[in-house]
């Protein structure tokens, strides 16, 4: 009511662990690394692991998290102190987030991780950047400095690691966005649900 409402997000909510328990069109979730593990569930035996390998429910809001890319887009745009749309956060606020921290393993570095983000500042701005990996799942989202901001959501861990596919995932939207000529003037958001 506080936060995603305000976003007009309408699709995001905590993650089940059971597939019977899916939301409706939620997709499923396929991991290629130990694809079965023994269920957290007594009595169950061997499962995949991203149904029963571990206790999503357990995670939460800290990874639990389920919805739509546009969704999660809708989300990113009103946190990352650019307007429009309104931030729901305060400037003062944003600046923290993103500010690199006061400690040794953050100074001197290119890089960094704030509030929730990594951030890699640049001459004008600042790239901005959080990925979410569990097993049947590998996401990225990205603010990045030239007023743009992309989400990419899988329903797939791949073997042997997502960490590849993070780097592939932003490689080539990065290439298929320096391929847009020009961006359309309309709000996208008013075309996907």
């Amino acid at each position: 009511a506080e936060v995603l409402e305000p976003a007009g997000v309408t699709t995001m909510r905590l993650g089940r662990t059971r597939p019977e328990l899916r939301a409706p069109g939620e997709v499923v979730y396929h991991h290629s690394g130990s694809a079965a593990r023994l269920s957290v569930f007594p009595g169950q035996g061997i499962v995949p692991e991203a149904y029963g390998g571990f206790y999503l429910e357990a995670f939460s809001s800290a990874g639990a998290w389920t919805g739509s890319a546009a969704d999660v887009l809708r989300f990113l745009v009103t946190v990352d102190g650019r307007t429009p749309p309104a931030d729901l956060l305060s400037p003062s606020t944003v600046a923290a987030m993103s500010a690199r921290p006061d400690l040794p393993t953050w100074q001197g570095t290119s890089t960094w991780y704030g509030f929730g983000w990594n951030v890699q500042a640049t001459p004008d701005d600042a790239l901005w950047w959080h990925t979410g990996i569990l097993a049947g799942t590998t996401n990225l989202m990205v603010r990045a400095p030239d007023d743009v901001s992309w989400v990419v959501l899988t329903n797939t861990t791949p073997s042997p690691g997502p960490n590849r596919l993070i780097v592939d995932l932003f490689e080539d939207m990065d290439a298929a966005l320096g391929t847009v000529a020009e961006w359309p003037a309309h709000d996208l958001f008013e075309t996907v649900p």
